[in-house]
């Protein structure tokens, strides 16, 4: 279930703050928790390591990693990740979600070749 709030001036007066808004709950039967650890979605070294060999930078976005990884574990493709990090604006495009959605699936899989 989506919620789409269309006049957030009116919500910021009544107190409800800027991070509070751009934040997405997770839900556990009727309840919706909007906690940090809720959310969260570390990248592991070797991870990390990918994305920067993948951009060809030590400076990777990691709120925009933890969003593709924590996206790719919801079960989304690739395509739907695109769209869901469009409305973040700069620095989520199209291309850069692409190339951090190759490293981590990358990661993944050789995670998985090396257990079995």
């Amino acid at each position: 279930m989506d919620f789409c709030i269309k006049n957030t001036r009116k919500l910021s007066q009544q107190g409800a703050t800027e991070s509070l808004l751009q934040k997405t709950g997770t839900w556990s039967g009727c309840v919706v928790d909007w906690s940090e650890e809720a959310n969260a979605v570390g990248i592991a070294p070797d991870e990390y390591l990918a994305l920067q060999r993948k951009h060809k930078t030590h400076n990777v976005n990691l709120d925009r990693a933890s969003l593709v990884k924590r996206e790719m574990v919801k079960g989304k493709s690739q395509a739907q990740i695109i769209r869901a990090a469009r409305a973040m604006g700069r620095g989520y495009g199209e291309r850069m979600v692409k190339a951090d959605h190759a490293a981590l699936s990358q990661r993944l899989k050789k995670g998985i070749k090396k257990v079995q």
